[in-house]
């Protein structure tokens, strides 16, 4: 079984849902047909990693939906998940630009980079490790490829650290003291 966290350390690859095959995508059970602003309706608002630590959408962190030429990538303005294991009670609301129906997949739309920084910032703060399955299902091959991908996204807490594990010479962390900056590229070369 993959650890999902070990000590205050949090693998980015296992919290994308959708993504990684062995945590499971959520499920469209109501939406719209047609694009715009609107509200779908998970069928369960929790899925778990394989080691068992439950994963939740989040209003700001970004969702892919669809299949097809409807797949599109969304950051959600609301999430209602007063009840996330009752069928039906979870409802995410975002700009779409197709339309979104019962069987669509929801899967994370950042490979669980924030995911895992949510999970390590309820933790008190943490590491969020970005292992070569996490680079290879975004797409990243090169240090400064990670270095744009990351800095992409926002600081949720100044205790949360993104590492670079590509495993390429010359890597850096990357945090910001200030949650909701921008996430920035530290003079901390990992190897």
């Amino acid at each position: 079984m993959a650890l999902t966290k070990y000590s205050a350390e949090f693998n980015a690859y296992n919290y994308a849902y959708g993504v990684n095959p062995e945590t499971p995508a959520f499920q469209v059970i109501a939406g719209n047909p047609t694009s715009g602003t609107y509200a779908i309706t998970l069928a369960l608002g929790v899925v778990y990693t394989p080691d068992g630590r439950a994963v939740s959408p989040v209003a700001g962190i970004p969702i892919t939906i669809g299949s097809g030429t409807s797949i599109e990538t969304v950051t959600p303005t609301s999430v209602s998940n007063p009840t996330p294991t009752i069928y039906g009670t979870c409802i995410i609301t975002a700009a779409f630009g197709f339309g979104h129906g019962q069987g669509d997949l929801v899967r994370s739309g950042d490979f669980g980079l924030q995911e895992a920084a949510t999970a390590a910032t309820a933790y008190g703060g943490g590491l969020v490790v970005c292992d070569a399955k996490f680079c290879q299902a975004a797409g990243i091959a090169t240090n400064a490829n990670f270095t744009t991908f990351v800095t992409g996204y926002n600081s949720l807490s100044a205790n949360v650290t993104i590492l670079n594990w590509l495993g390429i010479p010359g890597a850096l962390s990357y945090n910001n003291a200030t949650p909701g900056s921008a996430y920035a590229s530290t003079t901390h070369v990992l190897y």
